[in-house]
């Protein structure tokens, strides 16, 4: 019975730090990722270094580099 309590519990364990590294992955790594990819796009579309991506409400723009706030004239709207 010892042998079966200890698997269980380190069956517990296992889901727990699975679980843990699920929770660190959706709420850092992958919104990280997200916004490289997002600038990477704008770097590229603006065909400049240092372009960005900005959210305005639910919308992003890709503005140029040293665009202090964004201004939708000088930005160009992503499509979802």
């Amino acid at each position: 019975m010892k042998e079966a309590t200890g698997e269980l519990n380190m069956t517990v364990i296992t889901v727990v730090v699975i679980a843990a590294l699920g929770l660190i992955a959706t709420t850092v790594v992958i919104p990280a990722v997200s916004t490289g990819i997002r600038n990477s796009t704008c770097e590229s579309m603006l065909n400049q270094k240092g372009a960005k991506a900005f959210k305005s409400g639910s919308v992003y723009y890709c503005c140029p580099a040293g665009t202090a706030a964004l201004n939708t004239s000088t930005c160009i709207k992503l499509e979802n």
